[in-house]
């Protein structure tokens, strides 16, 4: 497909415009010039409307999946409003046990499917962990009271590890608790001919669980305990001390196996090419929370935006009003007014803003 280009304060159709020549044809007819009219008016008019909330889809940290299954939006991202709401269902790859799926790759498959307009719709995260799939104990969730078995010597707190392990996300091998001397009463009540339920009534490095045991209609015991979590994860080390907006790079750390609580969420291989939001130390683990992708603009530096729509493009300059990473929506302010819009940015220098359409790219397979 071929991309009309309009150039803000220039012609529409300059005499070097370098284009072929049927091309320039069409755009000389009055059909073409009341098709670019219009899109100039659209380009105008979004960015002379006050800024609205953007729709957003933020990476989560991991996800168990079985590596031979697909994963689509849903599985691996939160997704917040109407718009990006209609790319739950895209599947964004499939990767085995150990991988990643990076935001830059779904960004590309996103934008490909034209189901909805990327320019409305902010992506955050650096990269979603992918994990083995649960043990089959603990793969469905149950909102409702978990119905334990009720083998001889059973007790309360022989299900805290399986149940503890559905709730984080783990394997029960993964995890290592330690219980408060003043709950032993009710964890070691046997279940006897009684049905458990154990559900966490919060979160945190000491996990709080609801207890009740069933005897059909009646509550026979029940009560609060808290639990002490440690989770067996691999971590990156900081091999010296890590400057704040240093960009992390393999030589910079080492991995080692660490018992970690739930609070702290190591980063990923995928942590390679982002910075340090703040002053890492050497010994140190790189957390999720640690790092970042890098600046590619600052508030107050000139942007050219390419406004899309269909075959056209209004290429135009606007001057960034916040600091922006790649990927990010950020507000612009056109020179032509005070309103500000939205626009992707995509590279250093650049953004997108598409009305109305598709990305014409990802329809051309370009």
């Amino acid at each position: 497909m071929a991309i009309l280009t309009i150039i803000e304060n220039e012609p529409i159709l300059p005499a070097a415009w370098n284009a072929p020549a049927a091309v320039r044809r069409a755009a000389s007819t009055p059909r073409r010039f009341a098709a670019l009219a219009m899109l100039v008016a659209m380009f105008l008019l979004a960015i002379s409307t006050p800024n609205a909330q953007a729709d957003s889809i933020t990476l989560r940290p991991f996800v168990h999946a079985e590596g031979s299954k697909p994963l689509v939006l849903a599985q691996v991202a939160e997704i917040v409003g109407p718009e990006a709401a209609k790319l739950a269902a895209v599947e964004v790859g499939t990767v085995s046990a150990g991988g990643s799926i990076q935001i830059a790759d779904v960004r590309a498959v996103l934008e490909k499917c034209g189901l909805a307009n990327m320019g409305r719709i902010r992506l955050a995260g650096a990269a979603c962990e992918v994990r083995g799939a649960l043990p089959a104990a603990a793969a469905v969730p149950s909102p409702a009271p978990t119905a334990a078995s009720k083998a001889a010597g059973e007790t309360v707190r022989t299900h805290v590890p399986a149940r503890l392990a559905e709730f984080l996300g783990v394997r029960v091998e993964a995890l290592r608790l330690t219980f408060e001397p003043a709950d032993a009463a009710l964890l070691d009540t046997a279940l006897a001919n009684a049905t458990l339920s154990i559900q966490p009534t919060g979160s945190g490095d000491r996990v709080p669980l609801a207890v009740r045991l069933y005897d059909r209609d009646r509550i026979v015991a029940s009560g609060s305990v808290r639990v002490g979590v440690l989770v067996r994860r691999e971590a990156l080390i900081a091999k010296s001390p890590i400057a704040r907006g240093a960009s992390i790079s393999e030589d910079l750390f080492t991995r080692e196996e660490r018992w970690l609580p739930p609070s702290i969420e190591p980063a990923t291989d995928a942590t390679v090419g982002l910075v340090a939001r703040s002053r890492i130390g050497g010994g140190e683990i790189i957390a999720r929370s640690d790092i970042e992708s890098p600046v590619i603009v600052k508030r107050g530096e000139l942007v050219t935006v390419d406004c899309i729509s269909g075959g056209f493009m209004v290429r135009s300059t606007a001057r960034a009003m916040e600091q922006g990473r790649e990927g990010q929506v950020i507000a612009f302010q056109s020179p032509m007014s005070k309103n500000t819009f939205r626009a992707r940015m995509s590279k250093p220098g650049q953004a997108v803003m598409v009305l109305g359409g598709s990305d014409p790219a990802a329809e051309t397979g370009n």
